[in-house]
């Protein structure tokens, strides 16, 4: 009876925060963001290149990299990603900057 309870007190919570429409507050701004997803892009492209034995340290090391280069933390990324992701108009948004940035960077290597 108590888990029940708690389940339903749990469930108006979490309907009554998500159906807040005031704007959510993003820590890591879109630009940066989508630098981010370009590095993290870029790290699993090189993580296919190893062994199966390989690519679980190589991702860390590349993960922890990039955090120290973009100055975030772990939660920080993870809230972030979270948040990204659960706003699909920003989610979209910064995923089509990110193909942008993408499809410059393979213009401009045909182009050489």
């Amino acid at each position: 009876m108590l888990r029940a309870i708690l389940s339903a007190v749990l469930f108006t919570c979490s309907i009554a925060f998500f159906s807040c429409k005031k704007e959510v507050p993003y820590t890591i701004p879109e630009d940066k963001m989508v630098r981010i997803f370009a590095d993290l892009t870029l790290a699993d492209d090189i993580v296919r290149e190893y062994t199966v034995d390989e690519r679980d340290s190589l991702s860390k090391v590349l993960l922890e990299s990039i955090l120290k280069i973009h100055k975030i933390s772990q939660s920080q990324l993870d809230s972030n990603l979270y948040l990204y992701q659960t706003n699909f108009e920003k989610y979209e948004k910064v995923l089509e900057e990110l193909g942008s940035i993408y499809k410059s960077k393979y213009e401009n290597g045909q182009s050489k």
